[in-house]
């Protein structure tokens, strides 16, 4: 079933890992796993949402066929 990318933006999961002084979030594709790490510069929200764009970016180019992308203009 297609999805808009606000709906799969609400699928993607996100973890907050650290590791000593080091802190980021991972976020992971719902359809295949893959998932991709931001690392935390400004603020958690922003390190959040820019790893959920990321792993958005990748269902919009791996897994096309499951975006409804037809109110994007």
């Amino acid at each position: 079933m297609k999805k808009t990318p606000k709906q799969w933006l609400d699928e993607i999961s996100t973890t907050r890992n650290r590791k000593g002084k080091d802190s980021w979030f991972t976020a992971s594709c719902p359809i295949c796993g893959y998932s991709h790490d931001v690392n935390l510069l400004s603020s958690d929200a922003v390190a959040e949402i820019a790893a959920k764009e990321r792993v958005l970016r990748h269902i919009r180019s791996n897994h096309k066929e499951l975006v409804d992308d037809t109110t994007a203009g």
